[in-house]
C-alpha cells in the first residue's frame, strides 16, 4: 500500500476504530468479497473479535491492511459505504483522489476548493443532489452505451467510484438501469463527484445535458432563497430582506450588461467554480428568474441581480443593507 494511502488511514485512524464497532465483521466480509483479504485473513480477524474487545479487532484489521496492496485501500472505503459511514468514506477517497496521479505516481495534495462554507470534498449538497436525480430519467434515456462507459472509467479514476461499483452499474439488465445506478450511486457520494460529472458530460457530447441539471440546481437554490423556510415549531419563518422598489428596464439592461462583460474578465485561476457560473449565465443566457419575468416590484430575481453586480464589485450599490447571502451560493 502506498505511504499515501497508510498516511490517510492512520490521520482517521480514531474514527474508523470507533465507527466501524458495531460492524467489524461486515466489513471484514466486505473486504473478503472484494478481494482485498484472503480467508485465513478474516479468520484472524474473527479470532480477534471472538476475544470481545471489538475495537482492537479494528486496530488489528486497520494494521493488516496496511501491510496489504492498494487494493485494500479501496476495499476499506467500499466497506465503509456498505455500513452507511459515507462521509469517513469520502472523505479517505477525496484525500487518495488529491495525491493520485494518472500514471499512479503521488502529486502534491491542492487545498479543497471552499465556497461560502461548503467543501466541496463533503458529501454532495441537497440543491445537487436534487438537480442530478430530478433529471434521472432524462439522463437515463439519453446516455449511451459508449458515454457511460467513459463516464464510469473516469469516475472511477477520480475515486468517485470503487471497481464494485463499476461492477454493480454493468450488471444492470437494461442501459436505462446502468444510467439509474450510476446516478444513484453517485448521489451519495460528494459535491465534487458532482462537479466532476457535470464537466465530464460535455466530453461525451452531453453538454446539453450538463446545462439542464445546472439549470435545476439553480432554480432550486434560487426557490430556497425566494420561499421562507418553516421552523421546527411550524410557525414560518420573516424574511428579513428589505424591500427593493422597481427597477426599470432600462436599469435592468444596463446592470445585466455590465455584469457580463464584467463576469466575463474574471480570472478563472481564482475561481476554480467560475466555469459552471459562465456556462449558465454568459455561454446559454440560462437564467430561469430573469428580472423582467416579474413586475410586481416584490421579485427577488431583481434583489437577485442587484446582488451579483454588488457582491463582485461591479455595482452600483442598490441593494438592500441586510441581503447578505453571496452571490456564490446560488452561482456555485
Amino acid at each position: 500500500m502506498k505511504d499515501a494511502y497508510k498516511t490517510l488511514i492512520d490521520s482517521h485512524w480514531d474514527q474508523l476504530v470507533t465507527r466501524i464497532s458495531k460492524f467489524t465483521m461486515n466489513v471484514a466480509d466486505s473486504l473478503l468479497s472484494y478481494k482485498a483479504i484472503n480467508g485465513d485473513i478474516f479468520e484472524g480477524i474473527n479470532d480477534e473479535w471472538k476475544k470481545g474487545d471489538v475495537k482492537e479487532a479494528n486496530r488489528f484489521m486497520l494494521r493488516i491492511l496496511k501491510t496489504m496492496d492498494d487494493n485494500a485501500f479501496d476495499g476499506l472505503i467500499e466497506a465503509l459505504r456498505k455500513i452507511h459511514q459515507n462521509e469517513l468514506a469520502n472523505m479517505l477517497s477525496s484525500g487518495a483522489n488529491l495525491q493520485r496521479s494518472a500514471s499512479g505516481s503521488l502529486i502534491q495534495a491542492e487545498t479543497p476548493i471552499d465556497y461560502d462554507g461548503v467543501n466541496l470534498n463533503l458529501r454532495m449538497t441537497d440543491n445537487s443532489k436534487k438537480a442530478l436525480m430530478s433529471n434521472c430519467d432524462t439522463a437515463c434515456d439519453a446516455i449511451t452505451e459508449g458515454a457511460l462507459a467513459i463516464l464510469s472509467t473516469k469516475l472511477k479514476d477520480k475515486g468517485h467510484l470503487t471497481k464494485v461499483d463499476v461492477q454493480e452499474i454493468n450488471a444492470q439488465p437494461l442501459l436505462y438501469n446502468k444510467n439509474h445506478k450510476l446516478l444513484a450511486i453517485l448521489s451519495t457520494r460528494t459535491e465534487r463527484a458532482f462537479v466532476d460529472f457535470i464537466e465530464m458530460l460535455p466530453t461525451v457530447n452531453f453538454g446539453w445535458l450538463a446545462d439542464k441539471i445546472l439549470q435545476k440546481e439553480l432554480t432550486n437554490m434560487l426557490s430556497n432563497e425566494a420561499n421562507p423556510q418553516r421552523s421546527p415549531s411550524g410557525l414560518q419563518t420573516q424574511n428579513k430582506a428589505v424591500a427593493i422598489p422597481p427597477l426599470d428596464e432600462t436599469l435592468v439592461d444596463s446592470l445585466w450588461k455590465d455584469f457580463k462583460a464584467k463576469f466575463r474578465k474574471i480570472p478563472e485561476e481564482k475561481y476554480p467554480m467560475l466555469k459552471r457560473a459562465k456556462m449558465l449565465i454568459i455561454d446559454n443566457e440560462i437564467w430561469p428568474h430573469h428580472p423582467r419575468a416579474n413586475r410586481d416590484g416584490s421579485s427577488v430575481d431583481r434583489r437577485l441581480l442587484e446582488k451579483l453586480s454588488v457582491d463582485l464589485g461591479f455595482g452600483p450599490a442598490k441593494v438592500a443593507e441586510n441581503c447578505s447571502v453571496s452571490v456564490w451560493k446560488f452561482l456555485l
